[in-house]
């Protein structure tokens, strides 16, 4: 039974990369435990000729770690930690915290990853709300691909205060276990709040390739490295990533943390409490003066408008005939 769930974690994977069996060229089998004829029946099952025997099948993974050594290759973030902020349209963005291509660090020692100073746009609940995911795909980043959530967290927050007063500071340090330990701060309220993220993608950092197109092998030979010349933009000043992208786990919630001053950001139905006369002003956005109509208290009946719609008109209401649903403005 142990043997069978084992493998059955390779129709797992294949299944939550989008892959069938046929899709695979080649199935590489290491170490000792592949010497099990349970085993290795499973893999020949699922990729017949595609899993050739390899006479050195169980030192394999040795070699390879000696290759590494010898060539003092580094490991490095496969996929950026992101974290999803407000933006206009009250879907949220995703902004890289620790970027793509981060060298992490080795044995005894720890990196610090990122240092990041943010706002929270609507305090009233006490709670800055805070997302971290990762692409569930390697490479160029698509503006609507899927992620994977990988913690969120709540650093209560001075309800009081007006939105982007108090700072709020994210650190990223990454250990060499690979784990990182997100450290969120109030700087008011001097709360503190951690986790660890321990599902992070990693991979080799390979040699620089000469321009002739020549590069050293492993082992000390030469020969030709394949390059991918495609531009990777994840790590550019200002990127974004769309956050009406899907999360593979729970629903995604509303931010509401940004990483810079921008009144654009802020809730229609609260802005004008901090900023008078601000939704009269071109500053406005459509969505804050939609925001605003719709969370405003009917000045007559004392009813929202989803309160109105449902329950129809009341006395109040029909007292005022130019009233249209008994709506009028606050």
């Amino acid at each position: 039974d142990l043997v069978q769930r084992g493998l059955q974690e390779i129709n797992t994977l294949l299944e939550k990369c989008g892959l069938s069996r046929q899709d695979i060229h080649l199935c590489v089998a290491t170490g000792g435990m592949v010497n099990m004829p349970a085993i290795w029946n499973g893999l020949v099952e699922r990729f017949g000729g595609r899993a050739p025997i390899l006479p050195n099948r169980d030192t394999i993974i040795a070699e390879g770690a000696a290759w590494i050594a010898h060539d003092d290759l580094e490991i490095s973030l496969a996929k950026p930690i992101e974290l999803l902020i407000a933006d206009g349209e009250g879907r949220g963005s995703y902004i890289p915290v620790v970027d793509a291509g981060f060298k992490l660090p080795v044995r005894n020692q720890n990196s610090g990853a990122a240092n990041r100073r943010l706002f929270c746009i609507d305090p009233r609940d006490g709670q800055a709300v805070f997302q971290f995911a990762k692409p569930q795909s390697v490479g160029l980043l698509q503006e609507h691909g899927p992620r994977d959530r990988l913690c969120s967290l709540n650093l209560p927050v001075d309800p009081h205060t007006r939105p982007f007063m108090e700072r709020l500071q994210c650190e990223v340090v990454i250990d060499h276990d690979y784990i990182a330990n997100v450290s969120l701060t109030s700087t008011v309220r001097g709360n503190t709040v951690k986790a660890e993220i321990y599902d992070l993608d990693f991979g080799l950092t390979l040699p620089p390739v000469p321009d002739t197109g020549v590069g050293r092998c492993p082992g000390g030979g030469e020969g030709r490295l394949e390059v991918n010349e495609d531009e990777d933009d994840r790590g550019r000043e200002g990127y974004r990533g769309s956050g009406d992208s899907t999360l593979s786990a729970n629903v995604s919630l509303r931010s509401n943390i940004a990483d810079g001053e921008d009144w654009e950001l802020v809730p229609g139905d609260i802005v004008e409490d901090w900023r008078r006369g601000y939704l009269r002003s071109s500053e406005a956005t459509s969505r804050q003066r939609e925001e605003k109509r719709y969370y405003s208290l009917c000045a007559y009946c004392r009813r929202t408008a989803y309160q109105i719609e449902e329950e129809g008109p009341n006395s109040t209401c029909r007292a005022r005939p130019g009233c249209k649903l008994g709506r009028q403005p606050a």
